[in-house]
């Protein structure tokens, strides 16, 4: 979301987990402190839409692709609308079909939380995107 690699965003979160406001929930799983997150919400609050619809549109085309990749091996000759390739930066890439079942498994609540999402203005664009991911998640 933030457009940096993954190192970058690595370094940052390792910084944020040692001063105590992020916290690591497991590998590469972080969670918010909920001070933090009020305190996120109320300084974007001003953030000019397009900001918003930017950073979530990074984030549903990144797990469009990640899903993509793992229902690529997970079944192989299924009908896929793939991301276009230079719209994710640092794509997820699976071992195997057994890594892309892992995957799935570990992001399942992330998929589904955003395909529950309710439609929002910044969300404009990214329907078709979600309506991929579903498609994608049924490869489970």
């Amino acid at each position: 979301m933030v457009g940096s690699s993954p190192g970058e965003t690595r370094a940052l979160l390792d910084e944020l987990v040692d001063t105590h406001l992020v916290v690591a929930t497991g590998p590469d799983r972080y969670a918010l402190h909920d001070l933090l997150l009020l305190f996120a919400r109320d300084v974007s609050a001003d953030d000019p839409p397009q900001l918003h619809a930017a950073a979530e549109r990074r984030l549903v085309t990144w797990y469009l692709a990640a899903a993509d990749a793992g229902e690529a091996l997970l079944r192989p000759a299924a009908k896929r609308i793939s991301p276009e390739p230079e719209a994710v930066r640092d794509p997820v890439r699976f071992a195997d079909a057994d890594a892309a079942l892992d995957w799935f498994d570990g992001e399942s609540a992330n998929l589904v939380a955003l395909i529950r999402r309710p439609p929002t203005t910044a969300a404009t664009g990214c329907s078709s995107v979600v309506n991929r991911c579903c498609d994608c998640d049924r490869a489970r």
